[in-house]
């Protein structure tokens, strides 16, 4: 799988550690930024995380797998339908069967070489399928990069010396950071009221409404860089901490309003 995003008003790529193994076990034609990173100790030491991904800022490499159709777009797939991922599943998983019966079948006029590769395409595939279904019901195994996602909702206050909360690359998480850049000390204030009204008003605004139900609830850690506090969404209606009720879409303007009043004179 991939994911597309801009970082510092900068493309950038982030392509999960089996697409690379694959493009490395099959012999595909590659940027050399990509190759080094692919046998590079770090990544041949890391290669039990293969659901995690890789970044990639190079404009070369950018380029490579934006054009490279067979390795799975993640949020082009994850914007669909229930159905429609389904379908993608069963037509990738029986063009899977269809090739292993071929090859059975005509075995002596087929180029192994070519069948090999399309079915190894064609399982990963499947497999990338399977993944974002199960993540869909809450079962994810895909390891993703805990960084704000471009284009989508974020908010920002200048209270507490700046914040913003965001969407992140991770759909079933919200990224809280500060507007200067700088780590989370033992020491700062969190801006609970802040944090609180803006999840809300994600959970309105955000053009990805499948991880918002009626009932939900948040659990909160620190990145491993402690850039972030993370904000990972549940699913759990019975659990009563940090439940949360979406508001109805005609209450957005008065919990912006409301906002703007709690943190427009603190300092």
């Amino acid at each position: 799988m991939k994911i597309f995003n801009k970082e510092d008003n900068k493309d950038v790529v982030y392509v999960q550690n089996s697409d690379l193994f694959l493009l490395f076990s099959i012999g595909h034609k590659m940027p050399y930024e990509v190759y080094s990173k692919v046998v590079s100790d770090d990544m041949f030491a890391d290669s039990e995380n293969d659901k995690s991904f890789t970044r990639f800022t190079d404009e070369e490499s950018i380029s490579f797998f934006r054009n490279l159709s067979f390795i799975i777009d993640f949020d082009k797939v994850n914007k669909r339908s229930d159905e429609d991922i389904d379908y993608l599943y069963n037509f990738t998983k029986n063009e899977r069967i269809n090739l292993d019966n071929k090859y059975i079948l005509n075995s002596f006029n087929t180029n192994d070489d070519e069948v090999s590769l399309q079915y190894i395409i064609l399982d990963k595939q499947v497999s990338d399928y399977e993944d974002i279904i199960n993540f869909r019901k809450g079962n994810n195994k895909i390891i993703f990069p805990i960084v704000p996602k471009s284009d989508a909702f974020r908010c920002e206050t200048d209270s507490y010396g700046g914040y913003y909360l965001s969407e992140c690359c991770d759909p079933d998480k919200l990224l809280l950071y500060k507007i200067n850049g700088e780590k989370f000390r033992n020491d700062d204030t969190v801006p609970l009221d802040f944090l609180r009204n803006s999840i809300l008003l994600c959970a309105m605004e955000s053009k990805d409404k499948s991880r918002f139900t009626q009932g939900f609830s948040t659990k909160y850690s620190l990145s491993e860089d402690s850039l972030y506090l993370i904000v990972q969404l549940r699913d759990e209606k019975n659990i009563k901490e940090n439940s949360y009720t979406v508001p109805k879409t005609s209450k957005v303007q008065k919990l912006k309003k409301k906002m703007k009043d709690l943190f427009s004179n603190k300092k």
